[in-house]
């Protein structure tokens, strides 16, 4: 019986090799290893190693995490632990610290460095308009006081 070839729809492409399965690879990977739309698809591409493989990581593997981490290593793409921590583990309610979550702390020290930015970039233009505002009070007032001035010297050089 010929297996007839078809395209696996990953991440917004129809992947034909095993070298676009491993540029486009997604979480989506999951449900089609479940599926065995995986395995069946490998074995299109004369992969029968890496279709029982599959075939086996899904049967063992339980969580989404360790299904994904084993069907990288299955299909040789290279997943760092922090990124797959990022993509399966459910972030904790705003505002809550992750003890031992380095980008918790991260996300903090950069949210605290464009505050202090935004309040220092604030400032100079506050500062300057209201600079300007007084300057422009004291030129008017300057002004009108010279024009009163000089209107009481025409004044008493009339008398």
């Amino acid at each position: 019986m010929k297996l007839l070839k078809f395209d696996l729809p990953i991440n917004g492409a129809k992947v034909k090799n095993l070298e676009e399965l491993r540029d486009n690879l997604t979480d989506e990977i999951l449900t089609l290893a479940r599926s065995s739309q995986l395995e069946r698809w490998l074995r299109t591409r004369q992969l029968p190693d890496q279709a029982q493989a599959v075939a086996e990581v899904v049967k063992r593997e339980g969580t989404d995490k360790g299904l994904f981490l084993a069907l990288c290593k299955v299909l040789d793409v290279a997943a760092h632990p922090d990124d797959v921590k990022a993509i399966f583990d459910a972030p904790t309610a705003p505002g809550r610290f992750i003890p031992g979550a380095r980008y918790a702390e991260l996300y903090e020290q950069i949210r605290l460095q464009l505050l202090e930015k935004k309040e220092e970039s604030e400032k100079p233009i506050a500062l300057k308009i209201d600079l300007e505002t007084r300057r422009g009070k004291a030129l008017k007032e300057a002004m009108s006081i010279s024009h009163m001035m000089s209107g009481s010297k025409r004044i008493s050089d009339q008398y």
